[in-house]
Parts: C-alpha cells; sequence; structure tokens
C-alpha cells in the first residue's frame, strides 16, 4: 500500500524525491525528544495508509532508538501540516508553540533564561547538535545598525535532506528560541534557500 497522493501531494513529491526511499541520508538523525509533540498531538495520523514503518512509529509515539532517521521526521512534518492543518500559517503556530514549550522544559528553562540573545545566537551550533545529526547550523558574528542587532545564520545539509516547508518552519523555531532568552522584538526570515544550505537573517532590538 502506499500513500495517497491526492490527500498528501507534498509528502509524496518528498518521499519520491529521495535516492534510497525512507532509509536515505542514514547518517542524518533527529533526537527523540524533539519530535514529541508531533506523536502528542497527532498520534491519529500514525494509522494512515501507506506510511512507511519508521514514520508511522514516530507518529505514534513508538520511537525505536533516541536518535531517528531525518527522513521520517520530515515526513511526519509534512504529513502534519497536510492533514493536521488547513494553511501554512495555522502551522507555523503550531511549530512557535511546541519549540516554546520545549525550550520550557526544565532541562533547557533555567540555561535559556540565563543567557542573553547574542549568547543563544553564539551557541545556537551547538544547540541544534543536540537534536540533530548530519547537518550544521553556523551562525555569523552578531553586529549592531541603529537600535537593533543583527546577525546571519547558515544550515547546511545533504541536498534533498530537508523539505523546503521545514527550512521555512524553522524561522519560527528560532524565534522561539530568542523569545525564550526574552529577546525584544526577535525576527527571523529565511532569505536564501540552497540545495546544500539555506541562510536566516535574525535580529532583535536592543
Amino acid at each position: 500500500m502506499t500513500l495517497d497522493p491526492r490527500r498528501l501531494p507534498e509528502t509524496c513529491k518528498y518521499l519520491a524525491s529521495l535516492p534510497d526511499g525512507i532509509g536515505s541520508f542514514p547518517a542524518c538523525k533527529v533526537r527523540d525528544v524533539a519530535v514529541d509533540a508531533y506523536a502528542r498531538d497527532f498520534s491519529a495520523l500514525a494509522g494512515e495508509p501507506g506510511l512507511p514503518a519508521p514514520v508511522a512509529d514516530l507518529l505514534g509515539g513508538r520511537p525505536q532508538e533516541a536518535w531517528l532517521p531525518e527522513t521520517a521526521f520530515q515526513v511526519a512534518h509534512l504529513v502534519v501540516r497536510e492533514l493536521g492543518f488547513p494553511d501554512d500559517a495555522s502551522f507555523c503556530e503550531w511549530i512557535f508553540r511546541t519549540n516554546a514549550e520545549l525550550f520550557d522544559r526544565p532541562i533547557l528553562r533555567g540555561l535559556m533564561r540565563l543567557l542573553s540573545p547574542t549568547l543563544i545566537v553564539i551557541g545556537a551550533g551547538k544547540r541544534w547538535g543536540t537534536f540533530h545529526q548530519g547537518s550544521e547550523l553556523v551562525a555569523g558574528r552578531v553586529s549592531r545598525s541603529d537600535d537593533r542587532h543583527q546577525t546571519v545564520a547558515y544550515l547546511r545539509y545533504p541536498p534533498g535532506l530537508f523539505a523546503p516547508i521545514f527550512l521555512t518552519g524553522l524561522e519560527q523555531a528560532f524565534l522561539a528560541a530568542l523569545a525564550a532568552s526574552r529577546a525584544k522584538d526577535p525576527r527571523v526570515e529565511l532569505r536564501a534557500l540552497g540545495p546544500l544550505g539555506a541562510e536566516y537573517h535574525v535580529s532583535w532590538r536592543s
């Protein structure tokens, strides 16, 4: 049984683009804690006919290991968007909320609130590595223009690993991290997207 492309066109498109199916990019992993909200809020979607087993396990809250295939997460992300939300705006609101909840967990709450927005940016690469393997986030030097601090962050990854809607949604994840550090008027914008990387412009008010 395969997924219905009428119900899940973007999901099917992503799966068809993978060089070796759901087993592509075996070195690219995501930490189970980063996907908890998907199973918590959308476990019913685990029964969607045709889902690859690792995706059904992820959505059903049955992860087999602490580190899960990044491709399975990408498919779950697309399934949740296409079946769980009427539009991108409401999906992005959910992404922000779930990331804010993640950063409010006891293991991270104290750290996030103690660090300034600048230190949050400086440590972004290490924090990304806490949740992802096989891709890299690098933040540039923080500068100041008028009343705003600003920097550019670069996400590097194997070509075809991340679905475009996931990369767009990272704006909300990065905003949630800045909000957790009590940054004033934080802004994050995906300004460049290519096969090997994405460029995010980040700023907040002094």
